[in-house]
């Protein structure tokens, strides 16, 4: 599960908290342990949309900004899951 602490720098280690619970669906960051459900963006067609949206549409600067962290939580927690995969294949194959 990933916790959004709006009121932190985005860049700030504790920005996401992690907590254990079971994947919330599949693919990658899945396979590594990750858990979506308790994200406001919860899969890459919606992080796709939302990027699109506050960065092309009428949005204001704050909602701006707020989808931006939730976007840097869904698309880090991907990533990372994307690198333990990795990490494990290397590990496997020699």
């Amino acid at each position: 599960m990933i916790v959004v602490n709006e009121t932190k720098n985005p860049f700030q280690a504790d920005f996401c908290r992690r907590s254990s619970r079971l994947p919330g669906r599949a693919g990658g960051a899945a396979l590594a342990g990750h858990n979506y459900t308790d994200l406001k963006i919860r899969e890459g067609g919606q992080a796709s949309l939302e990027y699109l949206r506050v960065h092309f549409g009428n949005v204001p600067e704050k909602e701006r900004r707020k989808v931006r962290q939730h976007l840097e939580c869904y698309c880090g927690q991907d990533t990372e899951g994307m690198v333990w995969i990795t990490d494990a294949l290397q590990k496997h194959a020699g």
